[in-house]
């Protein structure tokens, strides 16, 4: 696992997702920073060193709860109280630290703040952390503030008022900025959900078109009195309609790139049984640590399986009101195991060399894998394929 990938979350807005790659970037980031600045502020004897922990410790306990919890609003609010404690610690405390230095990261956080939770709450985090500033400018003795590498003569109220002043001008910049950037995202989004909404009208034209040309075989059939014709009809209407549920799935579903694997399994077994023989009842166990597939993987998938329901509702339930179908998915080290069984007595030979084996090779290879035929009982087919 790449360390510098954010942690995948449940967020679906592109700002919380943005907000949450952030934040844990920006920890990650500041615990090696904060690493070396603990490393010099020991060696050179700066009290500053105890300030350094504590941020240290601060990133590292961020990190780790963003990956237990997946979530960012409480743990950026910690950061910033923390961030907030530590500016105003060094400005009080720590008496020979850099103001400028300070200064920096005064801004630092606010700048923090306003990203997380926009404009008024980093403005009152800005104004706050100057306030502090400004206190300790007004009651720290010359010599205090010339320890922190600042030279100044006189601090008075028109210095107060100036720094206040820039501090709501760079306030209202980053607003703009933020409603500017909020402004192109809306507009990012709402191009996004039209071209959704137009991907989906694709796929619901491509699957009514689908079972057009299924309607035009199912009637070309019914006019040819040959029975292995009629059959190989079926087998081609069974393959177009397989393809047509798949972008039934897809202009159904918000997600446009993936199908639910479980639920397509189980439709596609219902509408092959249906049409072929509804009097068996087909039961279907399906075992999968994949939830989801992408549409070029489906696709292969899909035809995959639906020559082996074909092939097992015709040849290995005939004479028989019901049967067991058990479908095993499992994600290993890159590599997809599927795993088809059936109870079905075979009436044929089930390793004959037919057109529907053909397929399921090509298909199989389409996928960069291969597969297993084991004929004791019943039919067993075990795939391996990249994923």
């Amino acid at each position: 696992m790449n360390i510098f990938n954010p942690p995948k979350t449940n967020y679906s807005g592109y700002e919380d997702i943005g907000k949450f790659n952030m934040l844990w970037i920006v920890s990650l980031i500041l615990v090696p920073i904060f690493v070396v600045l603990l490393f010099i502020h020991i060696v050179f004897g700066d009290p500053s060193w105890i300030t350094s922990l504590f941020a240290m410790l601060v990133g590292i306990g961020n990190l780790i709860v963003l990956r237990h919890y997946r979530k960012y609003k409480l743990i950026g609010f910690l950061s910033i109280v923390f961030g907030i404690a530590i500016c105003q610690s060094v400005i009080f405390i720590v008496q020979d630290s850099h103001l400028i230095s300070d200064v920096m990261w005064c801004i630092l956080v606010a700048f923090f703040t306003f990203f997380l939770f926009g404009s008024i709450s980093g403005t009152i985090v800005l104004l706050f952390n100057l306030s502090g500033l400004v206190i300790y400018l007004l009651n720290a003795s010359s010599n205090e503030v010339l320890a922190k590498g600042v030279e100044i003569e006189n601090v008075d109220y028109k210095m107060v008022i100036n720094v206040f002043y820039v501090a709501l001008a760079l306030a209202f910049v980053i607003h703009q900025m933020i409603q500017n950037n909020i402004r192109v995202n809306r507009l990012y989004q709402v191009e996004t959900e039209k071209n959704e909404v137009l991907v989906q009208e694709i796929h619901h034209r491509v699957k009514n078109n689908l079972q057009i040309i299924s309607s035009l075989l199912k009637l070309q059939a019914s006019e040819d009195k040959n029975l292995d014709l009629q059959d190989q009809f079926g087998e081609a209407i069974g393959r177009i309609n397989s393809m047509a549920l798949i972008h039934e799935k897809l202009y159904q579903k918000n997600n446009l790139s993936h199908i639910d694997l479980r639920s397509y399994l189980i439709d596609l077994s219902n509408e092959i049984s249906r049409s072929i023989n509804p009097l068996i009842k087909v039961e279907i166990d399906i075992e999968t640590s994949i939830r989801r597939l992408d549409i070029d993987t489906i696709v292969p998938v899909s035809l995959i399986f639906n020559e082996l329901i074909t092939n097992s509702i015709k040849h290995g339930f005939v004479g028989r009101k019901s049967g067991v179908i058990s479908i095993k998915i499992v994600n290993l080290e890159g590599l997809i195991e599927m795993t088809y069984t059936d109870d079905g007595a075979w009436v044929s030979p089930i390793d004959s060399a037919g057109f529907g084996t053909e397929l399921i090779e090509t298909f199989a290879t389409q996928l960069n894998g291969s597969f297993e035929l084991d004929t004791n009982n019943g039919a067993s087919y075990h795939f391996k394929f990249k994923h």
